[in-house]
């Protein structure tokens, strides 16, 4: 059976190129229009790359597509005050009939996101944990309240709630252990990035561990995989084009190990089998990432559609 599947649809704008509002607003009705099951934005507030605001890019493509889900891949959720964001994004999942799904990480790659809203680096996974219990609360009940290390409340209103019962699902990301873990305790999905099919393998054992331990249903926890991905001519085309593009990204060099063994570089047929991998390891959603132009993501979107969903993978 092939798992859901999603494109990443804004990010960092390598090039430094911003393309029109038109061509986002083209590229998320391509998406929708193909029949992905989902739409993502990337988050950052500073860094070395242009990228739009995740929250407000995102309410964007919910107004302008009809069917397919938004996701946040992934909001860093210790940048935003817990309050304002269960605001924002019950209002947009109430906008959108129900379409969001919320992935959050700690980030920390870019230290000036840190340094722009005054919080400690150091408290990056503190926070995040705190926010999610924090968020379930006000999404949870009518009236919220809550007592954590980094919010606090009484007899909090968030209306109009979140279409979805308890509010949109919370896939976590991230690969070291407490990501892991955290994904198990407090997550309803781990949004995992970089990951070969062994460590995804590995990575949702402890997920699905963590998550029998604190009580909870193992079973019912989404194994996601954003990929980046590149289809070419051949597989040092393809290498070469998603190499230069990682490298642009992420300010920091790729080679051909890392490409050949957490990506998906080559033909059509080299990216299907590869993706089969990941199938058989049990990836339940794909969300593939182009590695290339923002311009070119619509064509993207088109071409991974037919030449890899559209085809036997599994």
């Amino acid at each position: 059976m092939k798992p859901a599947v999603g494109f990443m649809g804004s990010g960092r704008v390598v090039d430094g190129v911003m393309p029109s509002p038109s061509e986002f607003t083209h590229l998320a009705r391509t998406v929708d229009a193909l029949g992905y099951d989902s739409l993502w934005v990337g988050d950052h507030l500073s860094t070395h790359n242009p990228v739009l605001e995740a929250l407000t890019i995102l309410t964007h493509f919910g107004a302008v597509t009809e069917r397919v889900q938004l996701g946040t891949g992934v909001l860093l959720l210790a940048l935003r005050q817990p309050g304002v964001l269960a605001k924002q994004v019950a209002t947009l999942d109430w906008l959108t009939s129900g379409r969001v799904v919320m992935g959050v990480g700690v980030g920390g790659e870019d230290l000036s996101d840190f340094a722009a809203v005054g919080v400690p680096v150091s408290e990056r996974g503190a926070r995040t944990s705190d926010g999610i219990l924090a968020l379930r609360a006000l999404w949870s009940a009518p009236v919220a309240s809550y007592a954590g290390k980094f919010s606090s409340f009484e007899d909090i209103r968030i209306s109009p709630q979140s279409p979805q019962p308890g509010g949109p699902p919370i896939w976590v990301g991230g690969r070291s252990p407490a990501a892991l873990r955290r994904a198990g305790r407090l997550g309803d999905g781990w949004y995992s990035y970089m990951v070969s099919p062994r460590r995804f393998i590995e990575g949702m054992n402890l997920v699905r561990a963590t998550a029998e331990e604190s009580g909870r249903d193992a079973s019912a926890i989404v194994g996601a995989l954003l990929v980046p991905t590149v289809v070419g001519e051949s597989r040092e085309t393809a290498r070469r084009h998603l190499q230069q593009h990682l490298q642009q990204r992420y300010a920091k060099h790729y080679d051909d190990h890392i490409i050949d063994n957490y990506c998906l570089a080559g033909t059509s047929e080299q990216v299907r089998e590869r993706l089969g991998e990941y199938v058989a390891a049990g990836v339940g959603h794909v969300v593939f990432m182009h590695g290339g132009p923002t311009a070119e993501l619509p064509d993207a979107a088109v071409q991974i559609h037919e030449e890899i969903i559209n085809q036997p993978w599994t």
